[in-house]
């Protein structure tokens, strides 16, 4: 049933491969400009930072499209009457989102910071903060609202962030937590859909 839900959904977003081009090309140009505008700079911003500051703005931004268009057709409903369980299809949906619009990100900025400390975090952080905004996102089903989604996500989002900065916690605490947001969040997301929906 996941294996279904997964490969339908993936090849469904990849049809409107245009909306995802232009996210990627919102990260690769303001990573570029901010690049050029701190080699005229004497004080150096880290990459990192700004490596974290743009994924989080394009997180935030498609998570504003996140279920938009199975809301809008009423392929929400017709799941919910259909699917037995419908966590796989929240579980599949949150994976896609990641590999469609956080994945590429990272592999784009391996050629330029290819720390693989930094990478495994980054893959790890991206997930978490992506599983947040999806959630997030569910309330802006009625419209189109990408600060709502900000200002439900950033509070969760921040400790992310921090562990993010150390190493040595990666596996330690940021996994098992992204893990658990991945579970917990998804599963509300359900209840919550269901509430909505009816």
């Amino acid at each position: 049933m996941f294996k279904t839900l997964f490969f339908h959904d993936l090849i469904s977003n990849l049809k409107n491969i245009s909306q995802i081009i232009n996210y990627w090309l919102f990260f690769i140009i303001f990573f570029i400009t901010a690049s050029l505008i701190q080699s005229n700079n004497i004080v150096k911003i880290d990459n990192n930072i700004v490596f974290w500051i743009i994924s989080l703005s394009t997180i935030i931004a498609s998570s504003s499209q996140y279920l938009k268009e199975d809301y809008k057709s009423g392929a929400i409903e017709q799941i919910i009457l259909a699917c037995y369980n419908f966590e796989l299809y929240i579980f599949s949906k949150v994976i896609i989102n990641w590999i469609i619009f956080c994945l590429p990100l990272i592999i784009f900025y391996c050629f330029i910071n290819n720390d693989i400390n930094f990478i495994k975090t980054a893959l790890i952080a991206t997930f978490a903060i992506n599983v947040i905004s999806c959630f997030s996102g569910i309330f802006s089903l009625n419209n189109n609202s990408s600060s709502l989604i900000a200002i439900i996500a950033l509070p969760l989002i921040i400790p992310i962030l921090l562990i993010a900065q150390n190493y040595d916690l990666t596996y330690n605490i940021l996994l098992p937590l992204t893990i658990f947001l991945f579970f917990v969040l998804s599963y509300s997301a359900t209840k919550l859909l269901k509430l909505i929906i009816s």
